[in-house]
């Protein structure tokens, strides 16, 4: 499925495949954004933990 400039969404679909509804491909879309957005927030903690351990050692003695 591409999105073109204008709005307009082309599917290709092969003989006896289901026709996915609009509900279910905007469920998809949704998800995958979602999945996208968790990955990041995991990075970015990541991140963020890392630059704690680095200036703030866990051994202070």
């Amino acid at each position: 499925m591409d999105d073109q400039p204008g709005g307009v969404v082309i599917r290709f679909i092969t003989e006896g495949q289901d026709v996915p509804s609009d509900e279910d491909i905007v469920q998809r879309e949704c998800a995958d954004k979602l999945r996208a957005f968790i990955a990041l927030a995991e990075d970015l903690l990541a991140g963020l933990w890392r630059q704690i351990l680095r200036h703030w050692p866990l051994d202070r003695s």
